[in-house]
């Protein structure tokens, strides 16, 4: 499977140092409120590998 075909559903993503929700959003082709309302006890900016659901 090549890493950038569209795969659907849970995703746990692990977040870089100073990444918000909208780089998280952009880099997955989700939408920023999204990242937000799943992970609502994860405060921004992110710090390195905290980890964030995300449905795609």
């Amino acid at each position: 499977m090549h890493f950038r075909e569209a795969i659907h559903g849970l995703c746990v993503c692990f977040a870089s140092e100073g990444e918000d929700a909208f780089d998280i959003a952009k880099r997955f082709s989700v939408p920023c409120s999204t990242v937000r309302q799943l992970n609502p006890l994860t405060e921004e900016p992110y710090k390195e590998g905290d980890k964030l659901i995300l449905l795609t």
